[in-house]
């Protein structure tokens, strides 16, 4: 089963999403904070991440940098109430992706795609 990280401090929040991509045939894995975040993404390979900023203590932008450093290609959606221009100008050059579940349904539908080599 295709495997999503969901990462909010927000327990509603988190179920929220879960309950979305449960409909759409993922299994999203919950995190509450960074920390948890990290070592559930070492532990189940997800095949994207849904991550909020504003955490307590390491926050949305430090995980984005430490997923990165793990895979830089793994797929991030920042998902936040609470941004302005200069974090996410931030969060694009790191690799995160943006518009929250709108850009997530679009990088799954990338991801499920075969790769072709070009002609």
């Amino acid at each position: 089963m295709k495997k999503i990280l969901v990462v909010d401090d927000d327990r509603g929040v988190r179920l929220s999403f879960c309950e979305v991509l449960k409909g759409e045939g993922f299994l999203p894995i919950e995190a509450s904070n960074g920390k948890e975040a990290i070592e559930l993404f070492k532990k189940e390979t997800p095949l994207a991440v849904l991550l909020d900023l504003k955490m307590p203590g390491m926050d949305g932008l430090e995980v984005l940098q430490e997923l990165k450093k793990i895979d830089p290609d793994i797929p991030i959606i920042i998902v936040t109430a609470f941004s302005d221009i200069e974090t996410a100008v931030i969060c694009i050059k790191i690799g995160a992706y943006g518009k929250g579940f709108s850009s997530l349904c679009c990088v799954l539908e990338k991801q499920q795609q075969p790769y072709r080599e070009p002609i």
